[in-house]
């Protein structure tokens, strides 16, 4: 029998690698319950802190750029009412009559407010400013409504109708033929209280001897004049 002269070797025997397993860390039971409280307690705390803190509003312009679309400039836009001045141009002789009135020393009516209803229109016809010569019969009746507007103790709104030219008298309905504001000597007044009071105001006056003229009753306004004799409507 020959002998094997290459026997077979037995195989290399390699130890396995060592493995260390950690010790396990004692655990202690937490239970479920006292878990889902905590986290409950937890959340509202965070939540309440949350809504404390300071908040910062919007602005107009952020919440115009999310609600409104963009604003286009239209160069043809029209200005509003209120941002529109009316220019006009002066009466004849106003400077004058301004200047005239201003020498009356009337303590709450301004030259103003008695040039003011001069300046109207009906159906094409303008009015007109007096002629000099009927200046001075506008004083005592101005004198009489400083008065009546110092007994009342309110303001006087305005004067509706003062001299009205012949043209402009005769196409006012219900205007008189003859009407004292044609002779300038007549006044249509608002004060700041009813017509009713400041006529009983305006009768007083009247009744102790300060003018002698006619007091007209209306809805919204007395009538004054100052014609030398009294008459009551």
């Amino acid at each position: 029998m020959t002998p094997d002269l290459f026997p077979e070797l037995p195989p290399q025997h390699k130890p396995e690698p060592e493995v260390i397993v950690p010790p396990a860390l004692p655990t202690k039971s937490f239970p479920r319950r006292k878990f889902i409280t905590g986290a409950s307690l937890l959340t509202l705390g965070l939540g309440a802190a949350w809504l404390s803190l300071p908040k910062r509003r919007p602005s107009l312009k952020e919440v115009e750029q999310v609600i409104l679309p963009p604003r286009q400039d239209n160069p043809t836009r029209q200005p509003q009412r209120s941002q529109v001045r009316v220019e006009r141009s002066p009466l004849p002789g106003e400077s004058d009559y301004r200047s005239f009135l201003a020498t009356l020393d009337l303590r709450y009516i301004s030259p103003n407010e008695i040039i003011s209803p001069h300046i109207r229109e009906r159906r094409g016809v303008s009015n007109e400013l007096p002629p000099r010569e009927l200046w001075t019969r506008m004083s005592a009746t101005l004198k009489v409504a400083d008065e009546l507007r110092h007994r009342l103790g309110v303001k006087m709104r305005y004067i509706t109708s003062a001299y009205r030219c012949p043209a402009y008298n005769a196409i006012l309905a219900g205007a008189a033929s003859r009407s004292q504001h044609m002779e300038n000597r007549a006044l249509d007044i608002v004060y700041d209280c009813s017509p009713r009071t400041a006529m009983i105001e305006a009768r007083k006056m009247r009744d102790e001897g300060l003018f002698q003229g006619g007091l007209g009753l209306y809805s919204s306004f007395i009538h004054i004049d100052t014609r030398g004799r009294n008459a009551t409507w």
